[in-house]
């Protein structure tokens, strides 16, 4: 949906630049204001986002959650 790439694609281009507060921002409004499954692509892409914003930030414990919530598929 069009909501959908306006909250995941602009998180993806905050990876790249390395924007790493932005990711957070982004990727939480995304886990917050879209309706998809926990399963979803979009909900996995966040979760490894967060994670990466918080390895970025030191914050190790966090990042480690984040990372083990997302799930292959």
């Amino acid at each position: 949906s069009h909501t959908v790439c306006r909250l995941v694609f602009p998180s993806l281009g905050r990876i790249y630049l390395q924007n790493w507060s932005h990711v957070q921002s982004y990727a939480t409004k995304a886990t917050m204001t879209l309706e998809y499954t926990d399963n979803s692509k979009e909900a996995q892409t966040m979760k490894a986002a967060l994670g990466l914003a918080a390895l970025a930030n030191h914050k190790y414990a966090e990042a480690a959650d984040h990372f083990l919530q997302v799930r292959r598929g």
